[in-house]
């Protein structure tokens, strides 16, 4: 999906000759492209859109054809359109448009620290091609569109007699969204916006009079004076007052974050660290907080019950198995990891944790039921086998049903299936490597810790007597 504000007064038509030229030269190969052009008024649509805006859908053969053609894509816009704004993104799938959110991933926020307001055009350009890094985008603070500005020539209308605040309301009412009531209902409020006839701005003025003194009507065009200038689009501020922005587009963008602090203290401007990052960094280490805890009280619970602190190690050794299996499987299927991929991941390991410490649990009873008559080695032996022999059934019949069940999700259509797809491929390759896992890592861990080093509860005689 190719991003693209041509950042120039222009219309539709003109922005799609724009698309058209560039898919038409474009040397590059491409299966298939569409685009939305202008402004968009779909269903569910909250994003920003303009005349001057157009969004490119591409689909490539190739991951190659996919490099080549956004290069491509890049030159002919810079070369031929330098003050557009250009942003190159993988197109979103149905999990990411029901999802998405509006955070940067990476944004370097920069304020004037003597005057609250954006800093002028011409010193921020000189100041960015200063930058510590040259691959970012220009924030919204920083995005400029072309405007014609009306200036009333006061003067001359207190010559004629003209009320400088009817000149105003005129100009508002003529070129701008004149509101007329807001019609409020159950806490929503619907304003109703005057709208006039689109026309030649320069025909308006002079089709528009004012009644000056002894109700002489004058053409509006002769008091107002207009100018083009290129102005800041939008003015974005926070908590800390107005502030200007890039979106760092590098890899590894944190390892600049002190050599932008110094660009910041040279020009006395504050810089912060806003993003999409930050909020993963934070989230992570909750979560990793959280897993440690959760691993713990496991350990701790199975230690209760097997009376033993060994033996619940087999079952917390076999989580980075499942876990890594998953993570195999979203790889080759290019999955991202979600957050239905997680829970797919959170479902999987109740699983394996089961499977584990039936296996463990049946492999223990049997080991002390065998020990009095055989006694060490041939009895741990008796013991896993019969405990493979009677877990295999259970073990294979709780995973095949499971991924028997989830294959329908892989091969369906719709947004449901778009939505369950992660959290079915997380399951089906946790499980893959869970069912191994527990047919043979499981014993295999069991009998090395019990017959190398000694290291498994032995069997009591007040626990055989129950027996």
């Amino acid at each position: 999906m190719i991003e693209i504000n041509w950042n120039e007064p222009i219309g539709p038509l003109s922005n799609k000759n724009r698309v058209q030229s560039l898919l038409q030269e474009l040397e590059v190969a491409f299966l298939q492209a569409e685009a939305d052009i202008g402004l968009r008024q779909f269903l569910l649509f909250e994003g920003e859109s303009s005349l001057q805006q157009a969004s490119l859908y591409m689909l490539f053969s190739s991951e190659e054809e996919k490099e080549r053609g956004t290069a491509a894509i890049r030159d002919w816009v810079r070369s031929r359109y330098p003050s557009a704004g250009l942003e190159i993104l993988d197109a979103p799938n149905a999990f990411d448009q029901l999802f998405a959110s509006d955070i940067p991933y990476y944004e370097v926020r920069f304020r004037d620290l003597e005057q609250n307001k954006p800093v002028s055009e011409r010193r921020m350009q000189e100041w960015l091609s200063a930058f510590p890094t040259e691959r970012f985008e220009e924030g919204p603070g920083l995005l400029q569109e072309a405007a014609i500005v009306f200036r009333l020539d006061q003067a001359r209308m207190a010559i004629y007699g003209i009320n400088p605040a009817e000149a105003r309301d005129r100009i508002n009412k003529l070129f701008g969204n004149f509101g007329i009531t807001d019609i409020k209902r159950f806490g929503e409020i619907t304003p109703i916006r005057l709208q006039l006839e689109r026309k030649d701005f320069e025909t308006m003025l002079r089709e528009n009079t004012l009644l000056g003194r002894d109700e002489v009507p004058y053409a509006l065009y002769n008091f107002v004076q207009f100018d083009y200038e290129n102005q800041y689009k939008f003015i974005t501020a926070d908590k800390n007052g107005i502030f200007q922005s890039v979106f760092l587009e590098e890899e590894s963008p944190e390892r600049f974050a002190d050599a932008i602090l110094d660009w910041g203290r040279e020009r006395n401007l504050g810089v912060d660290f806003f993003g999409q990052y930050f909020i993963d960094q934070e989230r992570i280490q909750e979560l990793l907080g959280i897993l440690f805890i959760a691993v713990l009280l496991l350990y701790f619970i199975l230690a209760a019950q097997f009376e033993s602190f060994v033996q619940p190690l087999i079952v917390i050794l076999t989580l980075p198995l499942g876990i890594g299996g998953a993570f195999v499987v979203l790889l080759l299927t290019g999955t991202s990891l979600n957050i239905m991929s997680a829970i797919g991941m959170v479902v999987m390991l109740g699983i394996m944790v089961n499977d584990a410490i039936l296996k463990i649990d049946t492999t223990n009873r049997l080991h002390v039921r065998y020990a009095p008559e055989m006694g060490g080695r041939a009895a741990l032996d008796r013991a896993l086998y019969e405990a493979g022999e009677i877990r295999l059934k259970p073990i294979m019949m709780t995973s095949v049903t499971t991924i028997l069940a989830l294959l329908p999700v892989i091969f369906s259509s719709g947004l449901g299936a778009d939505l369950q797809r992660p959290l079915v491929f997380s399951v089906l390759g946790g499980l893959t490597i869970g069912t191994f896992t527990a047919l043979y890592f499981v014993p295999l861990s069991y009998y090395f810790l019990g017959a190398k080093r000694k290291l498994l509860r032995q069997p009591k005689p007040e626990t055989l007597t129950q027996s």
